[in-house]
């Protein structure tokens, strides 16, 4: 979502006022996070937003703390029958079309108190593979962008390989206007029940 900053930045133009060569209208900020946990007792989803702030943990923070929980049952689940066979495989995290975006956001909080990242693949922009070990437990997430090992599709499409429709939702993708959200009404507009009116679809430059 959009955050206002609205701050010259720069050499300044006029040494009488606070005016330089550049100026920043606004920043993205993350607004919300979801996860689809597949393990041998089905699927299991997770949401947080930036509601659920404290003066703890960020949302984000939250999200991977429950990522890591639901790893440790992903990895017994994978365990060998034999317990003399040590299984230490990282358990992937998908992302859809992640590497250029979304990772930007998480990227940030993936060095903690609790977790650290222990192996790092980018290639200039994309960010193709990020492993995160927990301090404690030892458990080992990595995040991929799924668009890396399958064939071109859409969302959609990936959704409905990935696993049996849980629910009849499951096949379809929320719709907000990207500029309906900013740091200063999230809260309103994320606890809007009525769709939104079609011209808040529009984008306009001020």
């Amino acid at each position: 979502m959009e955050e206002q900053i609205n701050k010259y930045f720069g050499k300044s133009v006029n040494k009488d006022d606070d005016i330089c060569n550049s100026f920043q209208n606004s920043a993205l900020v993350p607004l919300s996070v979801a996860s689809t946990i597949k393990s041998k007792k089905g699927l299991k989803s997770i949401y947080i937003d930036v509601r659920f702030n404290n003066n703890d943990l960020n949302f984000i923070e939250q999200w991977l703390d429950a990522l890591f929980e639901e790893a440790k049952q992903v990895k017994a689940d994978n365990m060998y029958d034999d317990i003399d066979v040590p299984y230490d495989i990282p358990v992937p995290v998908l992302g859809f079309n992640s590497a250029y975006f979304d990772m930007i956001f998480v990227l940030p909080y993936l060095t903690s108190l609790k977790w650290h990242i222990t192996n790092y693949l980018c290639d200039f922009s994309p960010i193709k593979r990020v492993e995160v070990r927990h301090k404690i437990t030892g458990v080992r997430i990595q995040f991929l962008d799924a668009e890396m090992f399958v064939t071109k599709m859409k969302l959609k499409e990936f959704v409905n390989d990935f696993g049996k429709k849980s629910n009849k939702r499951s096949d379809n993708k929320g719709i907000f206007p990207y500029t309906a959200f900013n740091t200063n009404n999230y809260d309103e507009v994320l606890n809007i029940t009525e769709p939104f009116e079609q011209e808040q679809f529009f984008q306009r430059v001020n």
